[in-house]
């Protein structure tokens, strides 16, 4: 269930939808990855000791070209979960929703890498993989690369991944190399059988110092224990300044209506400028740069106090791209409210209902991961914030994948009541003695 603060309801950072993948179509595994040394034995003190051997995957003019079919199915994605998170339980609580598709994708396809048949059918049509299995992973490579040139100076976008794995699991070479050469995911060994919280606290310490402390609990008490296999993690930070900074003077408290409960009193920043701009029946649609132009907010604005609901809707038909292509330059008087939304999901629901279900049943098939049978996905959690002020933006988002091993079905038998009892040779099948016990204490 979402926990969220109460202070805007917008869609704002919905550009960041645009950063994702596409619908699942080949599902008979990942390419070969690169060549690299093996890894080196993690040392248990915890991923500072780790010696790893990262090495990057560097994309080709194919992987590059694929770039516009992961960022299309990813936006299809955002938009697929976006629905499904406000629909979630209580629907008829109205409620922030933030989250970072880019984020809960990384994390999922390099789940996926692990994934074959049924199982990895479904994540690909639920994830919206429309690219090929074996382009799949070198088109993150290749979207990894083009995001680390997205800023520039005092911005900062920031994105890292890590393999969590239970010492001695025995991982495949095959999964480990994918992951660390595509998506730069070195494996950390923690011991969840001998110590889980310990496990816990280790991994929330690295996604923390990844998303400059905005994340600092990603793993809550319960999500992981002794039958925790691995878990795969992704975390991304931006800190931009607006290219058109409000200006502080300017910002006065004004109503901002709810979508229940009437109006309540919030900061508004104003300004007028030139932005991007595009309007039709529904909405007004805003597009607000970052200093160096590359990155953006978009703002959908209901024209009608009441038009979320239809926005959405629209959103979910046709996603963002009926709007992004309407955007032209224009004069605009701005109102927008300083706020702060913190978000946590556990997505294991929503995923279901998108249709990847049998990653979550013991019988889901994760074999090239550590060759065997026996793993699935226990829960998919997801952590967000973000930070909007008369300068600029701060935003960070995590996401876990949790892997557990199916373990022999424990049956509870307690002989607390009158029973039956015998005796007899295993091997030849007599029955020496048979009898009852109704009262011990006779």
């Amino acid at each position: 269930m979402p926990r969220s603060h109460d202070r805007a309801v917008l869609l704002p950072a919905l550009a960041a939808a645009l950063l994702g993948c596409q619908p699942g179509a080949q599902t008979d595994g990942p390419p070969a990855p690169p060549t690299a040394p093996p890894a080196a034995t993690p040392s248990p003190e915890g991923p500072a000791q780790l010696q790893v051997n990262d090495v990057d995957y560097q994309p080709t003019d194919r992987d590059r070209a694929d770039l516009p079919a992961l960022t299309q199915g990813g936006a299809r994605f955002a938009a697929a979960l976006y629905g499904q998170l406000r629909a979630a339980p209580p629907a008829s609580v109205p409620k922030n929703i933030f989250f970072s598709p880019l984020s809960v994708r990384s994390a999922l396809a390099m789940t996926y890498a692990g994934a074959r048949g049924d199982t990895a059918a479904q994540m690909a049509s639920a994830l919206d993989l429309q690219l090929p299995a074996d382009r799949v992973h070198s088109a993150h490579a290749a979207q990894r690369a083009a995001l680390a040139g997205a800023v520039s100076g005092e911005q900062v976008l920031a994105t890292a991944n890590r393999l969590w794995g239970q010492r001695g699991e025995g991982f495949l070479q095959t999964f480990l190399q994918l992951t660390r050469s595509y998506y730069g995911a070195g494996l950390a060994e923690l011991d969840y059988r001998g110590d889980a919280e310990g496990a816990r606290q280790t991994i929330n310490t690295w996604v923390a110092e990844q998303t400059r402390q905005k994340i600092p609990e990603l793993i809550k008490p319960g999500v992981i224990d002794g039958s925790t296999a691995l878990v795969l993690t992704n975390a991304i930070y931006f800190k931009g300044q607006w290219a058109r900074r409000f200006d502080p003077a300017q910002t006065k408290n004004e109503p901002f209506q709810r979508l229940s409960g009437g109006p309540v009193q919030a900061p508004m920043m104003r300004q007028k400028a030139r932005f991007a701009f595009a309007q039709d029946p529904l909405v007004h649609v805003v597009e607000l740069p970052y200093v160096g132009d590359r990155l953006a907010m978009l703002l959908i604005v209901p024209k009608e106090k009441d038009g979320l609901a239809r926005a959405e809707a629209a959103l979910a038909s046709g996603g963002l791209t009926p709007w992004l292509v309407a955007l032209a330059p224009a004069e605009v008087d701005l109102s927008l409210p300083r706020f702060r939304v913190e978000a946590d999901f556990e997505l294991s629901a929503p995923l279901r209902a998108l249709g990847m279900v049998q990653a979550f049943d013991p019988s889901a098939d994760f074999s090239a991961i550590n060759g065997r049978p026996g793993l699935f996905i226990s829960a998919v959690v997801h952590s967000a914030f973000v930070e909007v002020q008369e300068e600029g933006t701060e935003a960070a988002a995590a996401t876990g994948v949790v892997m557990t091993r199916s373990l022999p079905q424990v049956h509870r038998v307690a002989a607390d009541r009158p029973f039956i009892f015998a005796i007899r040779d295993r091997e030849s099948g007599a029955l020496l003695f048979i009898g009852r016990l109704v009262d011990p204490s006779a």
